[in-house]
């Protein structure tokens, strides 16, 4: 979210790009990350959605930093990191809330019942949270190292903050996610156990 919140200014004053072509070089990243969304779905079944997830936390650690490589004002070369960013980011948009529903299977087989609107609406507060704090901690740690988005001066300041420190953030994030301990296996035991239950209660029903 920290790259989100400081996109425009890596288009405006690293890319030295109009920021008029912000919107062109989103909807090619949107567009990208939903045409992949079926080798997504594919690869996710495969290997387990966390793995996946965690796969994709790596490369987008890898892609960020190419958008402080580019050469200035090449708009070619930025729209095929943007492109790049939509296969790389597309598991982080579709994923989480696949694992948000596998987290509700564990809570009704532990005896939880079934708490998906809570489990969902916690899920999106945090999503908020965390939107509203990477504006609150991005943009005033770029002035506090010297950025100034007026005349562009530090933007070593602006790359730092909006492009490697989200990268660094994303591998403990991966490896958080290569360790995570419902892998398709256990999943798999837990779904097949409610749904024996639940074809018991339909018999005594």
């Amino acid at each position: 979210h920290i790259y989100n919140a400081g996109v425009l200014l890596v288009i405006q004053h690293q890319l030295k790009l109009p920021t008029s072509i912000f919107l062109q070089l989103v909807l090619i990243q949107f567009a990208v990350g939903l045409v992949m969304n079926p080798l997504l779905i594919k690869l996710a079944n495969r290997w387990g959605k966390h793995k996946a997830l965690g796969l994709a936390a790596v490369l987008v650690s890898l892609s960020l930093p190419l958008l402080a490589m580019m050469p200035p004002a090449d708009k070619t070369s930025a729209m095929l990191v943007f492109a790049l960013l939509g296969i790389t980011i597309s598991p982080i948009w579709v994923l989480p809330t696949a694992l948000v529903a596998d987290a509700v299977d564990i809570g009704r087989f532990k005896g939880g019942g079934d708490q998906s609107g809570m489990y969902m609406a916690i899920y999106n507060l945090m999503v908020k949270f965390a939107l509203a704090l990477s504006v609150g901690i991005a943009l005033p740690l770029m002035q506090w190292f010297g950025f100034n988005p007026e005349t562009g001066a530090g933007n070593g300041a602006l790359v730092a903050v909006t492009l490697l420190l989200p990268a660094a953030a994303f591998l403990p994030a991966a490896w958080l996610l290569f360790t995570y301990p419902l892998d398709q296996r256990r999943l798999g035991v837990v779904q097949r156990w409610l749904a024996r239950s639940a074809h018991r209660s339909e018999i005594k029903a």
